[in-house]
C-alpha cells in the first residue's frame, strides 16, 4: 500500500501558488515528496480532492510546509529521500512518523 498526502497553498503576499504531496509505503516510510509552484485552478482542484481523501481527519503537516515553501521557490523539488527535504519538512515528517502531535505555526 502507498499512501499519498497532497496539499496546495497560495500566498497572497507573492501571488504565488504552490502544491506538493509526500507518498509513503504501508510503515510510513516516505517513498518521495514532491514541491513546485503551479496555476490556481489546478491547486484548487487539488484542495477539493485532498478533503474527499482525507482519513481520519489527518492534518499533513509536511505536504502544508512543503506546499507553502513551494510558494517561496522557483524551483521545483523531488526528494527521494529523507535527506533531501528541508529541515523542517523533516521535522514535521518525524513527528508524523511516530504519531506525535504538531502544531500549525
Amino acid at each position: 500500500m502507498i499512501k499519498i498526502n497532497t496539499d496546495g497553498s497560495f500566498m497572497e503576499q507573492n501571488g504565488k501558488v504552490g502544491i506538493s504531496g509526500v507518498a509513503r509505503d504501508e510503515d510510513g516510510n516516505m517513498i518521495f515528496a514532491f514541491l513546485c509552484q503551479y496555476n490556481v485552478i489546478i491547486t484548487m482542484w487539488l484542495k477539493l480532492w485532498q478533503l474527499d481523501m482525507l482519513d481520519n481527519g489527518e492534518a499533513n503537516m509536511v505536504a502544508d510546509y512543503l506546499a507553502k515553501l513551494a510558494t517561496m521557490l522557483d524551483t521545483p523539488l523531488l526528494a527521494q529521500d529523507l535527506n533531501q527535504l528541508p529541515n523542517k519538512a523533516l521535522g514535521l515528517y518525524f513527528l508524523n512518523k511516530r504519531q506525535l502531535p504538531s502544531a500549525r505555526l
